[in-house]
Parts: structure tokens; C-alpha cells; sequence
């Protein structure tokens, strides 16, 4: 991770609690459709593993920024392999700022492909066709695949100057579905993550 960047893990909140410090009530927050298993105010629906098959996740950077984008990072996927994985997946790679294991928001905003303008992946779950067009990103050992992640989050009333006020008590994950194909829920087949805690970035 480059120098003055910053980064997370993953934290929670109960779905009808009120997130201490400064997070409001998640029960209320906009939610996905039904065919988005991530959910503001409630933990992740799987397991995160650093690695599936020949891939692994990492973050290498994160950049604090103003309201309303909130956070810059960038995610890096590479392979011992080549693998190919296909965007948008169940679970588009996103990002999701977490505390005590609960999501309080998350982020999806980059560019699919690199000539594309970037698009919130998640109103695309929401129903937002203009995301509807998939694309095959392809890693292998000698050229990783990176991607810009930026918000703005999409889970309601959260103000991230609580996160960075008490960094200790966040973490961060970038995580997507399990590339290669599998036919596996996301229930089932867990998630290619990664998680930090945003005072150790």
C-alpha cells in the first residue's frame, strides 16, 4: 500500500440500532433490490477469503477525499494463473465500510472498463439498466487487473468523519463475488475479500 493512503477490515451494527458515534438509524436507509445479497445495516452475507483458486485480492491504496465521493481506493487483483471473471457478477466488486461487522456504507463507483466513464455499480442492482453490459476482466501472473473504487456511499445517514474520528473502531473491505465461473450462490460460495482496519492504513 503506497505512503499516505489509508485503508479497513470489516465492522458491524445491529439492523434496527442506532450506530453509536454519529451513524443513524440503518433501518430506514434505502435498500438494494432483491437481487443484491449486501445490505446497509446488516453484516455480510458470506465469508471473505483473500484468495479463490488461482486469484487474490489486495488493496493498494486508499485516498481520503471531500463529500460526497468520501473515499478513493484502489483495488488490485492478481493470479498465480490466468483467470478470467465477468463484470458485473452477483456481487460487482465493491467496497463497504464496516463496524462491529455491519455494513454502514458502502461504495461502488469506477470505471468497468478502462475507456468506459465510471458507473455506480450498485444502481445497477437497483435496476439501472445503464449498467446492464458486462465486461470479461482478464489477470494473469504478469499484468493484474486494478480498478478505482469512489463512493458516493449509498447507505443513508452515514457521515464519515465518525469513521475517521475513531479509525480503530472501522474497517474497510473490497470484496466481488468468487471469480471463474462458479454457479455457487454467494451464500454458499463466500466472497473474494479483503478487509483493513482504517487506523492501520
Amino acid at each position: 500500500m503506497g505512503t499516505g493512503w489509508p485503508l479497513a477490515k470489516v465492522a458491524a451494527l445491529a439492523l434496527a440500532a442506532t450506530v453509536a458515534g454519529g451513524c443513524a438509524a440503518q433501518e430506514n436507509a434505502p435498500q438494494p433490490s432483491a437481487t443484491d445479497p449486501i445490505r446497509c445495516g446488516q453484516p455480510l452475507p458470506a465469508p471473505m477469503s483473500v484468495s479463490a483458486g488461482p486469484v487474490f485480492i489486495s488493496v493498494n491504496r486508499l485516498e481520503r477525499l471531500g463529500p460526497p465521493a468520501t473515499i478513493r481506493v484502489e483495488v488490485m487483483l492478481s493470479a498465480s494463473s490466468p483467470v478470467e471473471t465477468t463484470q458485473p457478477a452477483e456481487v460487482p466488486l465493491q467496497l463497504a465500510l464496516l463496524r462491529d461487522g455491519v455494513v454502514v456504507d458502502r461504495l461502488a463507483t469506477y470505471r468497468m472498463s478502462p475507456e468506459w466513464q465510471p458507473y455506480d455499480q450498485i444502481a445497477f442492482l437497483d435496476g439501472d439498466t445503464r449498467g446492464a453490459i458486462g465486461v470479461t476482466w482478464t489477470v494473469t501472473p504478469q499484468e493484474p487487473y486494478r480498478v478505482v473504487v469512489e463512493g458516493p456511499g449509498r447507505c443513508d445517514g452515514f457521515d464519515w468523519s465518525v469513521a475517521w474520528s475513531a479509525p480503530a473502531q472501522f474497517e474497510l473491505a473490497a470484496f466481488m463475488s468468487t471469480p471463474s465461473g462458479s454457479a455457487q450462490p454467494v451464500t454458499s460460495g463466500g466472497l473474494l475479500g479483503v478487509a483493513i482496519r482504517l487506523d492501520r492504513l
